[in-house]
């Protein structure tokens, strides 16, 4: 779940830079994740980081 969401939240902000993707053929190649976690007895944080590179092709 939380990975899905990182990868939406890619999109999102490359949109927000490069406007939207509609129409167009792109792909995310060199996909990589972190992760981090906090763990404590009665509470657990974790967060995904979700790095690309977006191509277009033409």
């Amino acid at each position: 779940m939380l990975y899905a969401e990182a990868l939406e939240n890619l999109w999102s902000n490359f949109e927000a830079e490069n406007g939207t993707v509609r129409d167009q053929s792109m792909a995310l190649i060199n996909i990589r994740y972190d992760t981090d976690i906090l763990n404590l007895l009665v509470y657990s944080q974790l967060k995904i980081t979700v790095r690309a590179d977006v191509i277009e092709f033409d």
